[in-house]
């Protein structure tokens, strides 16, 4: 048996769906990143670690990400669109935390002889706020937007890094 809040939370189909969606957004940036770094220093495992070591979690997976980029031999203007991309998606991490990490209570209330069934989200200050489905699709389109630039930058970095000519000939 769950408990009484988590059942009425199960229901709020709507608010779980955009949740959903938005936590694999952010693990889509996690792969995009060690992408780049992959292509950037042509080493998979340095790459995961740099994105993924213990330490790195949270915004120091951007800035050792950051610095990674910053010091590596790509041109000057691919480092800037990279880290530039970057800066916007650490802008938005302070609200995807409070999305996916701040407490999730059913709010009940009584509303013109009815009651309504809704959620909130505890914050670090003690307060609450309503968890607005608009507000959680709203930045899963402003993540969508930066992913969608990461991963132009990306594929263009991994086409440059596989040259045709490069390939054996097949007898």
């Amino acid at each position: 048996m769950i408990t009484t809040n988590l059942w009425h939370l199960d229901h709020q189909h709507d608010m779980l769906i955009e949740l959903g969606r938005l936590t694999i957004r952010w693990a889509e940036a996690d792969r995009l990143m060690v992408g780049i770094l992959d292509a950037t220093l042509e080493n998979r495992a340095a790459a995961q670690n740099i994105v993924f070591a213990g330490s790195n979690a949270g915004q120091q997976r951007f800035n050792a990400f950051v610095e990674t980029i910053g010091t590596s031999g790509l041109p000057q203007e691919e480092r800037q669109s990279i880290i530039k991309h970057i800066g916007r998606l650490k802008s938005l991490y302070g609200a995807r935390n409070a999305l996916t990490h701040e407490p999730i209570f059913t709010d009940i209330r009584f509303d013109n002889g009815k009651l309504k069934f809704g959620a909130r989200s505890l914050t670090r200050d003690g307060s609450s706020r309503p968890m607005d489905v608009a507000k959680i699709k709203a930045h899963i389109r402003k993540v969508d937007a930066i992913l969608s630039d990461l991963e132009d930058i990306h594929d263009q970095m991994v086409a440059d890094r596989h040259d045709p000519d490069d390939e054996p000939v097949s007898r």
